[in-house]
């Protein structure tokens, strides 16, 4: 056989001059797929091509010898509830795809990536829109999630309550002109960064990472070389216990040079790092950086290394560098300052070098109890998205998102 539903699944366009296609969800959808079992084919599993909207439901996609499911030129789709796992390449392959959605989906053990989003330079200024909710990618032999526009295309990814995992390379890996929301996710045990990102100034990334819990990845919990973050910026979120540095950006002298502007705000950091990459917050390229309202504490090497020193305030940094206590009282407290400051030679202005008294951070709650320090000691921001928030609190203003589900983090 070649794809197993080619002939079936390929569809014209009924789209009205003006009009945006849509899913399911706005209306009914052309073809419905329910139930299926897709399995042993040479090539891909299910192949699917135009606009005519497509439901595929409760159906396992599996053993296929190429991807378990291909969207293409203009597919819109939504598909839910279903397994895509053991196939000989991506689980789920997306090229010049126009809008889809996976809700509830399990993609797994697939030779490449979970899922590879691109475009192609034939199809030149194409917006792909795709949404993943709900959703746990894997122990993929790739990435979990890859997306990959064309010069002169972008794509829009939205990664909402999932869990992305044990995938041998990075968890979510972004490049080129990729607009991306993670939100309220899980990335953890990766290969190497839980989400990594690689632009060019001509296609920089557009980043709002927020609401998520990064932790015990390979190396950093996100590396940034290349791109800008939007209005809610790489904020209220938990990194924590990755092998190298909590936030990185411009590692390795190729990167250096690559524009990177970034918004970190309201973070919790803790004991990223084991080696002299353990920063928890770790900048080494040219660009504007804003660093506020962060609980950084107990990272390996330093708490915030970079030389945009006047980029960062109103933090919170304890016993970084393996340092137990700061007390200025002290004749070595300058040295234990630079611990908490590697590249700067003074704290900058609102922080705080005092214990933020996590309630439990053996089992790696990371709430405050009622008297710490953190409490109030935030500095207000303008953007909407801050707001909407009453408290003047440092590190996350709201819980990060869902627990895995049996792991006891």
């Amino acid at each position: 056989m070649q794809d197993g539903r080619d002939a079936v699944m390929s569809t014209s366009s009924n789209k009205l001059p003006g009009r945006k296609p849509t899913l399911f969800s706005d209306s009914l959808p052309g073809i419905i797929i329910e139930s299926n079992e897709i399995y042993g084919n040479n090539r891909g599993g299910m192949r699917v091509r135009g606009s005519n909207p497509l439901l595929i439901r409760n159906c396992n996609l599996y053993m296929n010898g190429r991807s378990g499911l291909r969207l293409e030129k203009g597919a819109t789709a939504s598909v839910e509830e279903s397994a895509i796992y053991l196939n000989g390449t991506s689980g789920v392959d997306l090229l010049d795809a126009k809008r889809v959605e996976f809700k509830g989906v399990s993609v797994f053990k697939n030779l490449a990536a979970g899922f590879r989003i691109r475009t192609t330079d034939k199809t030149p200024r194409v917006h792909s829109c795709v949404s993943i909710s709900d959703t746990r990618v894997f122990l993929n032999g790739q990435a979990g999630v890859f997306s990959a526009p064309a010069a002169g295309s972008r794509i829009e990814l939205d990664i909402l309550r999932s869990e992305v995992f044990e995938n041998k390379k990075a968890g979510i890996r972004i490049e080129g002109s990729t607009i991306l929301s993670a939100q309220k996710d899980s990335v953890f045990s990766n290969g190497s960064a839980g989400i990594s990102v690689f632009s060019r100034m001509a296609d920089l990334a557009l980043l709002d990472v927020f609401e998520n819990k990064i932790f015990f990845n390979q190396e950093s919990g996100i590396l940034v070389n290349g791109g800008v973050t939007g209005e809610k910026g790489i904020s209220n979120n938990w990194i924590y216990n990755n092998y190298k540095s909590g936030i990185a950006s411009g590692l390795g002298a190729k990167y250096r040079s690559i524009y990177t502007k970034l918004g970190i705000f309201h973070n919790t950091i803790v004991a990223n790092g084991s080696s002299l990459d353990g920063a928890g917050i770790r900048i080494d390229n040219n660009g504007t950086m804003e660093i506020e309202n962060n609980i950084i504490v107990y990272n390996f090497r330093t708490g915030i290394m970079t030389y945009h020193c006047g980029d960062a305030s109103h933090n919170l940094l304890f016993a970084n560098g393996q340092i137990p206590a700061y007390d200025p009282e002290r004749d070595y407290a300058f040295l234990i300052r630079r611990y908490q400051y590697g590249g700067c030679p003074a704290s900058g202005s609102g922080d705080i070098l005092k214990d933020p008294l996590f309630k439990d951070p053996d089992d790696y709650d990371f709430t405050l109890f009622k008297d710490s320090p953190a409490i109030g000691a935030a500095k207000r921001l303008s953007m909407p998205y801050f707001r909407r928030f009453h408290q003047k609190d440092m590190g996350p203003l709201l819980l990060p998102g869902p627990t895995v589900q049996g792991s006891g983090r």
